[in-house]
């Protein structure tokens, strides 16, 4: 998957848009139809279908960080 011309990897900080809705985390683990996100507290679904927009907050540097 490809967030601003970058690959999404685990451990990356993005931030999800829905309609009117926003969530931001660390990506924990995606699929074809949803990502896991967790923000340090807790952790969360969402739908890929849901989403209009997805950027990054952070990127992780380490393609092994999860």
């Amino acid at each position: 998957m490809k967030v601003e011309g970058k690959i999404l990897v685990k451990g990356d900080w993005i931030v999800v848009e829905g309609d009117n809705w926003e969530e931001n985390g660390m990506v924990v683990d995606f699929d074809d139809e949803e990502i896991n996100m967790f923000d340090g507290k807790e952790g969360w679904t969402v739908k890929r279908d849901e989403i209009k927009k997805i950027y990054f907050k952070f990127v992780s540097n380490d393609p092994n960080a999860l």
